[in-house]
């Protein structure tokens, strides 16, 4: 339960590092969109390079917001259904990723520029009914996100 500066600047860029691989890779193995990959390097660099940016002039870390940890949910499934050749799940997926990726560089746009004229980087809170309508929603997404992979990829695999 300790969050430490290390740990909130090498989780983020791990996850960088595997979404950059794993879509770079999957365009030449699973035919994975040439502009969705384009898309999603594109921000990882922006997001690094405005991180540095912060880090070198202001001396801010910059942790990762909510929306940021929710795009890495989605492209991990969208990842998990190019590896597993689950069409239901490319592109239900893909609409989540693109949504998410939109919101979340609009957030740290806000937060950076924020920063850079004089201001501080905007503290999260949290109200308890949002929480639990995201709680709900993506319990939901994820049940049929599972339903459907169980009965399109698993049950056939297994007949």
């Amino acid at each position: 339960n300790k969050i430490t500066a290390l740990g909130i600047n090498l989780d983020p860029i791990a996850d960088k590092i595997f979404t950059i691989t794993l879509s770079a890779e999957l365009i030449f193995y699973r035919r994975f969109p040439l502009r969705l990959a384009f898309m999603i390097i594109a921000r990882e660099i922006i997001i690094m390079s405005a991180g540095a940016i912060l880090l070198r002039r202001w001396r801010i870390f910059t942790p990762s917001s909510l929306t940021g940890k929710y795009y890495f949910g989605a492209i991990s499934i969208l990842i998990l259904s190019y590896i597993t050749i689950f069409p239901f799940g490319q592109v239900w997926s893909q609409y989540l990723a693109v949504i998410l990726l939109l919101l979340s560089i609009f957030n740290y746009g806000k937060a950076f520029w924020l920063v850079i004229h004089g201001g501080q980087w905007p503290i999260f809170a949290d109200r308890k009914i949002y929480k639990w309508i995201r709680l709900v929603a993506l319990m939901i997404a994820l049940a049929v996100y599972f339903y459907r992979f169980y009965f399109d990829i698993l049950v056939p695999y297994w007949e």
